[in-house]
C-alpha cells in the first residue's frame, strides 16, 4: 500500500472515518465542529487538532445536563423538550462559556 492508503485507513480505523466533524458553534471566541455521541463527544477546533471527550455517566436526575470532558476541555449539552440545545464549553478550571450553532 501507498503511504497515503496507510494514512487514510489509520484515519478510519482509528476516529471512526476522516469526514468532518458535526455541527459548527462558537463558544466564547473559539470555534468548534462537534458530534456528541452516546459515549463521547469528537471536537475539531478551528486549529485543526482533534479531541475526543468522554461523556461522563449520565445523569440520573431528568432534565440533567450531560458532560463531555477530557480535563483539559468541557462540553456540556443539555436537551430541553421542545426548545433547541443549550450547550456551553470550558478550557480546564475556566468559567464556562455559551456556545451558539453556526451552521449544522
Amino acid at each position: 500500500m501507498k503511504a497515503i492508503e496507510l494514512a487514510m485507513l489509520a484515519c478510519l480505523l482509528a476516529l471512526g472515518g476522516c469526514e468532518k466533524v458535526g455541527t459548527e458553534m462558537s463558544c466564547g471566541g473559539e470555534t468548534f465542529k462537534v458530534d456528541f455521541g452516546d459515549k463521547a463527544a469528537k471536537i475539531r477546533s478551528s486549529d485543526k487538532s482533534n479531541a475526543s471527550l468522554p461523556l461522563l455517566e449520565p445523569p440520573s436526575a431528568a432534565g440533567a445536563a450531560r458532560v463531555y470532558t477530557n480535563g483539559a476541555m468541557t462540553f456540556t449539552r443539555l436537551d430541553p423538550a421542545g426548545a433547541a440545545p443549550v450547550i456551553k464549553f470550558a478550557r480546564g478550571r475556566m468559567a464556562f462559556a455559551d456556545c451558539q450553532i453556526t451552521s449544522r
